[in-house]
């Protein structure tokens, strides 16, 4: 079942990108726990291609999307403070309400020391990026909060320029911003300090700008073509053309991007409504929860999914398919339990007496 004013096949989307990026993070803390010699899958093959590039495919696939739904909710707002107000309600207090616990459980765990706290606050306001450098107390995963902040920031300018310019400047801009970026990134040390570059390179929305420009093109298109109005073939083929070609461009700068082209097609493939009646069915259901509660998933499947391998490798279980698939069932339970309590306590009740809380949507 699919919540009001939500898209099944966005949904879809968002499940399938997330169950990608958690396959990712599994490998990397299998293989930590074991060695790399427990990962049995062949990281040449295509299986392990699949679930190696999974978390770089999947990170694209949010990037991409979000940037397309953000497009309508910045069309629905009530100018620029109102688009800001209700983005970052949708982001900072389901954060914070799991961020807190687990950085009890991790402190409690010894994955915290005590002279890492002065780096929470940074942490808590996604403003790691202005002071580069590793600076994720419990899970690197969160690294993503700090470019959601800056997305937020950026959408308004990109949409007026993507309305007064057309897709194919915007995609020009963004693929010299992202180059810039990636420049910077790769010379990191000498420029941000020590262990810089890395951050810059994976936090800094310059460096994911490519990903971004994309989805502004598709939601400016996708919500007028939902809307009813007939698709202009000639502004798709436009947007297919100048994607590919920044694509390209930055996978000649960067083996990196290797991944996101498939990202962009996945994304495409999934946006006609034959696909959204499909995504509806109940088959689909399980698929479509895991995208409703995705960003809950996304914060907390991380640090749980460490403390559980870690559990079962020091009781010598070395089956991988059943840490794979105890991880996984542990990683939703957490989430769901997060989401849900979220939802009944505090936006239901309209905690504090907050009452935006209850009225943002996507």
């Amino acid at each position: 079942m699919v919540a009001p004013g939500r898209h099944a096949n966005i949904e879809a989307v968002r499940g399938v990108a997330i169950l990608a990026v958690f396959g990712y993070h599994f490998i990397g803390f299998w293989r930590a726990a074991g060695g790399a010699a427990r990962l049995s899958v062949a990281p040449h093959g295509l299986e392990g291609r699949v679930l190696l590039y999974g978390g770089t495919w999947g990170v694209s696939v949010f990037l991409i999307v979000s940037a397309l739904g953000l497009v309508r909710a910045f069309e629905r707002s009530h100018g620029l403070l109102d688009f800001y107000r209700r983005r970052l309600l949708r982001v900072f207090p389901l954060f914070w309400w799991i961020a807190v616990p687990l950085m009890a459980l991790a402190f409690a765990a010894g994955r915290m020391p005590t002279d890492q706290l002065w780096k929470v606050p940074f942490w808590l306001t996604g403003t790691e990026i202005l002071w580069p450098g590793r600076l994720w107390p419990v899970t690197a995963a969160w690294w993503f909060i700090t470019l959601v902040v800056q997305l937020y920031l950026v959408f308004p300018l990109l949409v007026a320029f993507a309305r007064r310019f057309g897709p194919v400047p915007l995609m020009g801009l963004a693929l010299v911003v992202n180059l810039v970026s990636l420049t910077l990134a790769h010379h990191g040390d000498g420029v941000f300090g020590p262990g810089a570059g890395s951050f810059i390179g994976l936090a800094f929305v310059g460096s994911r700008l490519v990903e971004v420009a994309a989805g502004v093109s598709l939601g400016l298109l996708y919500w007028e073509w939902s809307a009813g109005r007939r698709p202009d073939a000639a502004a798709i083929a436009t947007v297919a053309c100048s994607t590919a070609a920044a694509y390209f461009a930055l996978r000649l700068f960067n083996r990196q991007f290797v991944a996101q082209p498939w990202a962009l097609v996945f994304v495409v493939a999934m946006l006609p409504g034959v696909v959204r009646a499909a995504c509806s069915s109940r088959a689909m259901a399980p698929l479509l929860w895991v995208g409703a509660i995705s960003y809950a998933f996304y914060l907390a499947h991380s640090l749980t999914m460490a403390l559980l391998v870690q559990f079962l490798a020091a009781r010598g279980v070395t089956s991988e398919p059943l840490a794979l698939v105890a991880s996984l069932v542990m990683a939703l339970a957490v989430a769901a339990g997060f989401s849900y309590s979220y939802r009944a306590l505090v936006v239901e009740r309209r905690f504090f007496g907050y009452r935006a809380l209850a009225d943002v949507r996507r």
